[in-house]
């Protein structure tokens, strides 16, 4: 994962894995209403996080197959495992 600031855009660079995980957290966390729990200040954060989900989703190839749960474990051990 990286990023760089390109003017008033920021540039982040994340592995398939990486964003899998980011797009499950968002998703699971407004599924089971937990996203509370980020303490979020303003509704402006929540917007930005539902956008950020919202922007992931069409990358997220296995998403509403059956595939996908195996897509999430195998993201989640692929950045649990030693680089």
């Amino acid at each position: 994962m990286d990023a760089e600031r390109q003017g008033d855009a920021v540039v982040l660079r994340l592995s398939y894995a990486e964003m899998v995980t980011l797009h499950e957290t968002l998703a699971y966390s407004e599924w089971a209403g937990t996203r509370a729990a980020l303490e979020l200040r303003d509704p402006v954060e929540e917007d930005v996080l539902s956008r950020v989900q919202i922007t992931l989703h069409p990358l997220v190839t296995e998403l509403g197959t059956p595939a996908y749960n195996e897509a999430v474990n195998a993201a989640w051990k692929a950045l649990r495992s030693p680089k």
